[in-house]
C-alpha cells in the first residue's frame, strides 16, 4: 500500500497530523497545568497571608494552645492544613494533627527558607500523609524578628484529577481534530491520486499495445494537461506506428513478391531477413534460417568470403557462382552494404537464378553451331559436286548425272532442313495466334496411322491402334495435331528394328485426354530425356544423320503441344523401347 503515490501522500499527512497534535497536546497540557498551579499557590500565598494575620498576635504573646485550636478552626473552614513552626523547628499548632506528637519540621525545606525571609512554596511527596502536597510558608515576624513561620499545605490529589480531566478532554479532542483530519486527508489524497491511477491505468493499457485507450483525468489542472498530452502522444504514436506498419507490409510484399531472392544480413554475417523466393532458392527455411550464420544457411564459403569483402571494403559486388543443394543451380548474386547512422550495419544480397538463361545461352550457341553444321554439310556437298562438274565431269554423262542426282539430294536435304526451321519459328512466334478448335483427335489418330501403314509394312514394323469407340474433342488446331502425330510415328519408325511394333493409345483423364505412342526400340539413356526436346539435340548424332533427322522434330511436337495449353513427355528404357505421350484440354463451348 504504502508504495504507492496514494500510501506515500496518506502516511506522510498522517505523520505530520499526528505529530501536530501531539505537539499541540503538549502545548496545552504544560501551560495549562504550570497556570493551575501557579493560581493555586497564589492563592495558597494569599491564604497564608490572610492567616498569618489572624494567629500573629497570639503566636507573638505565646499563646500556644490558642493558636492551636485557632489553626485548627480556620484550617476546617478553608479546607486547608495550617501548620505553625516556631524557630528551633517545633511545631506548636496543626490543624490537622497533635503538635505535640509532630517531628521537628527546621529541615523542612520550605520552612528553612521562610525564617530566611521569603515566602516559600514547593511541591513534594508528604511521608506523613502518603500523597503529593504543595507548601506554602511565609514568616511571622515582630519588630522585624522572625518569631514563627505559618505554613499551609494542601493535597494536589485533586489538582492531579482536574489534569486527568483536562489531559482527558484535550486527548479526546486531539483525537476527534486527528480522525477528521484523516478522514479530509483520504478525501484530499483520493481527489488527488484518482486522476492519477486512471492516467497509470490508460498508459499501462497503451504499454499493452493497445493505442485505442484515451486517458481521462476529470480535472482542469496540471494532471489534467498530462492526460491530455499523453492522449496527444498516443494519437501521435499510433498515427507513425501505422505509418511504419505499412511501410514495413509494403516492404514485406515487394520482398515477398519478388522472384528474386533477397537475404540480409548483420555486420556479422548473421541472417536477419530472409524472403520467399531466397528460401525456395536455396531449399531453407526463413524461420529457422534467421539468427543463423550465412555458412550455416547457403554453405559456400565462396560467397562468404564475398561477403566479408563487401563489408570490409564496403563496396558493392557482382558474384555469379553455382549452388549443387536442393539442385544444380547457376546463381548471380548483387552484395551491397547496409547502413545505419552512417556506419556499416551490414550486407543485402539479392540472388538471381540465371540457371534457365545460361541454359538458353547454350542453347542458343549450340543452335548456332548445329544450324551451321548442318546447312555446311548438304552446301559443301553441292558446291563440292557443282565444280567438279565445272572442271569437266560435265562433258561425262553418266558422271554428270550421278552428281547433279547428288546435288539434287542435298538440295532436298537442305530444303526439308529450311522447312522444319521455319516450322519451328513459325510455331514458336505464332504459337498464341493459332485458332484454336473443336478437333475430333481419334480421327486425325486414324488417318495419320492410315497414311504411314505402308511405311511401317515396308520396315516390318507392326502398327496397332488402342482407340476406344468414343473420345471427347480436344481444344487444339487439326493441321497440327497432325503434324505432332506424323513426327512421333516419324520418329518411332526411325528407331524401332524390324520386327518391332508401335502402339498407340488415347484415353480420357480429367480434363484432358491423353495419347501415347509407344515403341519397341533401342530406348534413350536416362542422361539425354532432360534435353531431348531441346532444338538439334540428338541422342545418337551419326545414327540420326543416316536415318535423315536434323533434331527438330521433337522441338516442333513440344512447342505445338504447349501452344494448345497440353503437356509432352516420355518414358523410356534402353533396348526396351520409349514410350511418347501428350495431353491435351478437351473442347468446351
Amino acid at each position: 500500500m504504502f508504495q504507492s503515490i496514494r500510501g506515500r501522500i496518506l502516511s506522510t499527512n498522517l505523520f505530520l497530523i499526528l505529530t501536530a497534535m501531539i505537539v499541540l497536546g503538549i502545548a496545552l497540557i504544560w501551560p495549562l497545568q504550570n497556570y493551575f498551579l501557579s493560581n493555586l499557590k497564589d492563592d495558597m500565598v494569599n491564604r497564608s497571608q490572610l492567616v498569618s494575620r489572624l494567629l500573629e498576635q497570639e503566636v507573638i504573646n505565646g499563646n500556644y494552645s490558642n493558636v492551636d485550636k485557632q489553626a485548627k478552626l480556620i484550617g476546617e473552614k478553608i479546607n486547608t492544613r495550617i501548620t505553625i513552626i516556631l524557630p528551633d523547628g517545633k511545631v506548636i499548632a496543626d490543624s490537622e494533627s497533635n503538635p505535640q506528637d509532630m517531628d521537628n519540621h527546621s529541615n523542612r525545606p520550605e520552612i528553612k527558607k521562610a525564617f530566611s525571609g521569603e515566602v516559600a512554596s514547593r511541591s513534594r511527596y508528604s511521608t506523613t500523609l502518603d500523597t503529593e502536597m504543595m507548601y506554602v510558608a511565609l514568616p511571622i515576624k515582630k519588630d522585624g524578628e522572625i518569631v514563627a513561620v505559618t505554613r499551609l499545605a494542601l493535597p494536589l490529589t485533586e489538582i492531579a484529577k482536574i489534569f486527568f480531566r483536562l489531559r482527558t478532554i484535550l486527548i479526546t479532542g486531539i483525537l476527534i481534530a486527528a480522525a477528521i483530519a484523516i478522514f479530509l486527508s483520504i478525501k484530499l489524497t483520493r481527489g488527488l491520486t484518482e486522476p492519477i491511477e486512471a492516467i497509470s491505468d490508460g498508459t499501462r493499457k497503451i504499454a499493452a499495445g493497445n493505442l485505442e485507450t484515451k486517458v481521462y483525468s476529470g480535472t482542469n489542472d496540471e494532471i489534467g494537461e498530462l492526460g491530455k498530452y499523453i492522449n496527444i502522444m498516443t494519437a501521435t504514436l499510433r498515427e507513425k506506428i501505422d505509418e511504419i506498419s505499412q511501410q514495413k507490409s509494403r516492404l514485406e510484399n515487394i520482398l515477398n513478391t519478388m522472384v528474386s531472392g533477397v537475404i540480409v544480413l548483420d555486420y556479422h554475417g548473421m541472417v536477419k531477413i530472409i524472403n520467399p523466393a531466397a528460401e525456395e532458392i536455396f531449399g531453407i527455411s526463413g524461420l529457422i534460417s534467421e539468427g543463423k550464420h550465412n555458412l550455416e544457411v547457403i554453405r559456400h564459403y565462396g560467397l562468404n568470403e564475398k561477403i566479408k569483402q563487401c563489408l570490409k571494403e564496403e563496396k558493392t559486388i557482382d558474384y555469379e557462382f553455382t549452388i549443387f543443394h536442393p539442385e544444380e543451380k547457376i546463381l548471380q548474386c548483387y552484395l551491397a552494404p547496409v547502413y545505419r547512422d552512417k556506419e556499416i550495419a551490414g550486407a543485402t544480397l539479392v540472388f538471381h537464378d540465371i540457371t534457365t538463361l545460361r541454359r538458353l545461352e547454350k542453347m542458343r550457341a549450340d543452335f548456332v553451331a548445329n544450324a551451321s553444321h548442318e546447312l555446311r554439310t548438304p552446301l559443301t556437298a553441292i558446291k563440292g559436286y557443282a565444280e567438279t562438274l565445272l572442271d569437266g565431269a560435265l562433258e561425262d554423262e553418266k558422271i554428270s548425272r550421278k552428281f547433279v542426282t547428288i546435288i539434287n539430294k542435298e538440295a532436298d536435304r537442305l530444303m526439308k532442313l529450311v522447312e522444319e526451321l521455319l516450322t519451328l519459328s513459325r510455331v514458336e512466334s505464332n504459337g498464341s495466334e493459332i485458332n484454336l478448335e473443336s478437333v475430333d483427335i481419334r480421327a486425325v489418330i486414324k488417318a495419320v496411322s492410315e497414311e504411314m501403314k505402308q511405311r511401317f509394312s515396308d520396315k516390318n514394323i507392326s502398327l496397332s491402334l488402342g482407340l476406344p469407340e468414343k473420345l471427347a474433342a480436344v481444344k487444339a488446331n487439326s493441321n497440327r495435331i497432325k503434324q505432332v502425330m506424323v513426327n512421333l510415328l516419324d520418329n518411332a519408325l526411325k528407331y524401332t528394328p524390324e520386327g518391332g511394333s508401335v502402339t498407340v493409345r488415347a484415353y480420357e483423364e480429367d480434363e484432358d485426354v491423353m495419347i501415347s505412342v509407344k515403341d519397341t526400340g533401342i530406348g534413350i539413356p536416362p542422361k539425354d530425356i532432360p534435353r531431348l526436346f531441346e532444338r538439334f539435340y540428338r541422342v545418337d548424332k551419326g545414327r540420326s544423320r543416316q536415318l535423315g533427322g536434323f533434331g527438330l522434330g521433337l522441338s516442333i511436337v513440344k512447342h505445338i503441344v504447349h501452344s494448345f495449353g497440353g503437356e509432352i513427355g516420355v518414358e523410356s528404357t534402353v533396348n526396351e523401347g520409349s514410350t511418347f505421350w501428350f495431353r491435351l484440354p478437351k473442347y468446351s463451348k
